[in-house]
């Protein structure tokens, strides 16, 4: 398989995924979050919290390029899960 058989994906999103896919993707990431918000920083050690802290940096850097590409692709932002 070379370049050129390759599917085009759109810049927007660069995994092309249905819209339900892609509000799991974004719900799992929030819940990741809210598990790393829970934990006690005096439960771990410094080794493991500053990987907690550089974990919870990317996911939220992640979390908001996912949500920006599914508003412009969706037309909006996915509805929360209830």
């Amino acid at each position: 398989m070379n370049e050129n058989d390759q599917p085009r994906v759109p810049a927007d999103m660069a995994l092309p995924l249905l819209m339900g896919e892609w509000v799991v993707l974004i719900e799992t990431v929030r819940l990741r979050l809210e598990q790393i918000e829970q934990i006690d920083p005096d439960s771990v050690d410094e080794d493991v919290l500053a990987d907690l802290y550089e974990n919870q940096d990317t996911l939220v850097r992640l979390l908001a390029y996912i949500e920006d590409g599914f508003a412009r692709t969706f037309g909006g932002p996915p509805t929360p899960a209830t």
